[in-house]
């Protein structure tokens, strides 16, 4: 397909552990479909043998992050 879809989400806590401290954390997960990408022969055999070039693509990506964070204020 020409076009490709992109999904986020997230959440994140924040606790104030006095007037000065405070703790976050938080988590977030992307995926987005047909994503180009570039297509190399794993080898010299692929390439002599099989007529393998580098060539464009396209495949699906997720990911996932995390983070913890201390927060001070003075």
């Amino acid at each position: 397909s020409k076009w490709g879809a992109r999904f986020e989400t997230g959440a994140g806590i924040r606790y104030h552990l006095s007037d000065t401290l405070t703790i976050t954390g938080g988590v977030r997960y992307e995926y987005r479909t047909d994503v180009g990408s570039i297509i190399n022969p794993n080898s010299g055999d692929q390439v002599f043998f099989g007529g393998q070039t580098s060539r464009l693509g396209r495949r699906d990506w997720q990911a996932w992050d995390a983070a913890v964070g201390l927060h001070m204020r003075f």
